[in-house]
């Protein structure tokens, strides 16, 4: 189970490593479009790309370097950011008539669950 657990997690912060925060990179638009967003322009473009890309970026590295050098720490990092950002879209939901999209907001919720398992089996 220990070895499920940790190559879960590390496949959690892979995806969000390369396919969430790469999409960023080299393909901006396809990012957006995987947030069910628009590709924004001008200054918008820049923090849209900017902000998402490190958010993703370090989210998955901070989970891959915490599963691989054994570092509770980061794991709890990750999933600091991930649960954050599920508050966040239940927040914008409630409070800003934004629609809420709760598949994302499920998916956050166990890449959480995942991490902080792992963190807690480290640390044990």
């Amino acid at each position: 189970m220990d070895k499920a657990l940790q190559i879960l997690a590390a496949l959690t912060g892979a995806f969000f490593l390369i396919y969430m925060g790469g999409a960023w990179v080299v393909d901006p638009a396809a990012g957006a479009k995987n947030l069910q967003m628009i590709y924004m322009d001008g200054a918008a473009r820049n923090s849209q790309i900017g902000d998402l890309g490190a958010l993703f970026l370090c989210m998955g590295g901070f989970a891959l370097f915490g599963v691989w050098k054994k570092r509770p720490d980061f794991l709890y990092a990750s999933a600091c950011l991930i649960g954050m950002t599920a508050v966040m879209r239940v927040y914008a939901g409630l409070m800003y008539d934004a629609p809420t999209i709760w598949e994302f907001v499920l998916a956050e919720i166990i890449a959480l669950a995942i991490w902080v398992a792992h963190a807690r089996k480290l640390q044990s």
